[in-house]
């Protein structure tokens, strides 16, 4: 009788499977991959041109700029997160720090997160602008709220979902920080753009939330806001 080794199958299936899966194919660029993201997206800054080709933008000493900066902001920010003994627990987080101490090797399964590098980027300089001029909540709160409110900070938070708008209120009683979300393709954001750029009066059901990441850092949601 044949004695039938399990143990030696499993390693010839596991071989198997990994000759037929498709391998990372390498993503070759001419220049800096961080410096030709922060090019791309400085000619939709600037020039309305989104996702710009990487192998076709040209790169400035500005971009390049941008590029270190992020790179530092980066580095810093996940060695005190990982000293912390919250850092680096994702893919993502551990892509992100690879990339921005230079030890990343870059496939073109990695081109949409260099697209979406500089918005991350911007939006994390952001809220941590924020955090520093306002008071996180302390309590949980779930209300109608009523008062005057204008726009401290129009951010774009862009993801592969879709694009919104984060318009971050404040009032002039008040330390908290307020934010109001609306989709890039509502139809209505021109209005609600026109009418924050003054400060008004509006009802809206408010209801605290944390900011996302590893910010400790609560701010107050507003929904259903109508003008008085």
């Amino acid at each position: 009788m044949t004695t039938v080794n399990l143990d030696e199958q499993f390693e010839e299936l596991l071989k198997w499977n990994k000759s037929i899966s498709p391998q990372p194919v390498p993503l070759v660029l001419n220049d800096d991959p961080v410096a030709l993201a922060m090019a791309s997206y400085r000619m939709w800054a600037t020039a309305g041109v989104r996702w710009a080709e990487l192998e076709n933008v040209t790169v400035t000493g500005d971009d390049r700029v941008q590029a270190n900066d992020l790179r530092k902001y980066y580095a810093g920010q996940m060695t005190v997160d990982a000293l912390k003994g919250s850092g680096l627990k994702t893919t993502f987080r551990r892509k992100l720090y690879a990339i921005a101490t230079n030890c990343h090797e870059y496939t073109k399964d990695d081109i949409g997160l260099l697209y979406r590098l500089p918005y991350l980027y911007e939006e994390d300089l952001t809220l941590d602008q924020l955090m520093s001029e306002f008071v996180s909540v302390q309590s949980s709160m779930q209300q109608e709220l009523r008062g005057v409110f204008s726009l401290h900070k129009k951010m774009l938070h862009s993801r592969r979902s879709g694009d919104y708008y984060h318009y971050w209120l404040k009032q002039a009683e008040s330390q908290y920080l307020y934010k109001l979300v609306v989709k890039a393709t509502d139809p209505l954001k021109s209005l609600v753009e026109s009418l924050l750029q003054q400060p008004r009066e509006y009802t809206a059901f408010a209801y605290y939330k944390g900011m996302q990441g590893q910010r400790r850092f609560n701010y107050i949601h507003l929904g259903n806001m109508q003008l008085v």
